[in-house]
């Protein structure tokens, strides 16, 4: 044969079954009256070779499901009456969930200026406003891409990290950012115990670490909470008279105020109130009703306070530091219940009430800011951040008390400059 055939669809070619798929060719001859006959010999049932303009071709074929995950050698030909030229390309049939996995969108140049800050960090930048979307069309089926791999040419563009679970009908835009969740439903043999826990992040190019702190409460005290506190009554322009007493008394004024957030009583006997070195009180009995609240004042006269019962601090005062410290809870036997730490609450001259909202207020009323004004910093979210170079792991964690038992959500935000990181 006086030329060559030549296929154009790039091999492998890949459908799922009842897909359409296209192999596109031409051929070239130097004897421009010679009549080109292109074929698919051993092609399965059903295929279709079409000879569109006497030089270029196409050849198509719909895979049935007998076909799914199987590779398949198409062979094509073309025949100018004395001579035959072959040539082949291979049709890859995935099966039908994989197939209905797709790259959906990809954004390869960003336009100039903020208009082409595709990932909304308010800056454009040319390689981090790149982006590669996917899409996992099935309508009920999650799939499992723990370590699977974007390459783009010879490069791995992103790993997907071990146990990641693409849900059906969802989009993924893979980043240098990644995210991973530690769930642990506190268990009767942890009572009382405090787990440190080192959770680290690698990129392939540099590692970071956060360390976080789980405790599992004893099981008669786990949904008692530090739910509101105010460490400084004279900062900003009013004194707090918090206990209602009428004086305004810098030691007195100050109260931590704690919640049953349980769904049973608690007697709180022996409890214990500290802050990061002393404990203040020490609760006799009471039983503290579901969703009740009780308040310790630094002192003074509790006779015009309305708003639940309230003691004094048996061991002096509440300790609490104007500049920053840390509020203990504790059970009869020392172990931590709750804790809250706090910075200079009084920054910025407004009143430094400090409130935790109830976890689960269903359980029982929760009144915010009921001895104060409605302003403050809220510790609902205790948050640790920790740098390292330009990566950062963040630990962000949240107690809640499930059926008598604390437990532990905590989700780590894996941060990388690096266009091509992957978390893991």
């Amino acid at each position: 044969m006086e030329g060559t055939l030549n296929i154009l669809t790039v091999s492998p070619v890949i459908v799922g079954p009842g897909t359409e798929a296209l192999v596109e060719f031409w051929a070239s001859d130097a004897n421009s009256g010679d009549i080109l006959t292109f074929a698919a010999p051993g092609a399965p049932a059903g295929s279709v070779v079409n000879n569109l303009d006497g030089r270029r071709g196409e050849f198509t074929s719909t895979p049935s499901a007998a076909f799914e995950d199987t590779t398949n050698v198409i062979n094509i030909t073309v025949f100018d009456g004395t001579d035959t030229d072959t040539g082949a390309v291979d049709v890859v049939v995935l099966p039908a969930t994989l197939a209905n996995l797709i790259i959906n969108e990809l954004h390869a140049d960003p336009a100039a200026g903020i208009a082409g800050d595709a990932n909304g960090d308010g800056v454009r930048d040319a390689r981090e406003d790149e982006f590669v979307e996917l899409y996992n069309r099935n309508a009920t089926a999650d799939i499992d891409v723990s370590n699977w791999i974007l390459r783009v040419g010879a490069n791995d563009l992103f790993t997907f990290p071990a146990g990641t679970i693409w849900a059906a009908e969802t989009v993924l835009v893979p980043t240098g950012n990644g995210t991973a969740t530690l769930t642990y439903t506190g268990q009767v043999a942890d009572e009382g115990t405090l787990f440190t826990i080192t959770v680290t992040a690698d990129d392939g190019m540099a590692t970071d670490s956060a360390d976080f702190t789980l405790n599992v409460t004893a099981l008669a005290y786990a949904g008692l909470i530090i739910n509101e506190f105010m460490p400084d009554p004279d900062v900003g322009a009013t004194h707090v008279d918090s206990n209602n007493d009428g004086v305004n008394d810098i030691r007195d004024d100050e109260f931590i105020e704690i919640v049953n957030n349980n769904i049973i009583p608690v007697d709180l006997v022996g409890v214990q109130l500290a802050d990061a070195n002393d404990v203040s009180h020490v609760f006799s009995s009471y039983i503290l009703p579901v969703g009740g609240s009780i308040v310790v004042f630094g002192g003074g006269s509790f006779v015009n306070f309305t708003n639940g019962p309230a003691v004094r601090p048996n061991n002096g005062n509440l300790l609490l530091t104007n500049t920053g410290d840390t509020v203990r809870l504790l059970d009869p036997a020392t172990n931590l219940i709750d804790s809250v730490t706090y910075a200079d609450p009084g920054a910025g001259g407004q009143h430094p009430l400090l409130h935790r909202e109830c976890l689960r207020a269903e359980r029982g009323s929760c009144h915010p800011h009921r001895y104060g004004p409605p302003r403050g910093q809220c510790l609902l979210h205790a948050e640790q951040r920790h740098q390292h170079r330009q990566r950062s792991v963040r630990v962000h964690s949240r107690q809640l008390p499930d059926r008598g038992f604390h437990r532990e959500l905590l989700r780590i935000w894996w941060e990388s400059r690096a266009s091509t990181a992957a978390a893991t």
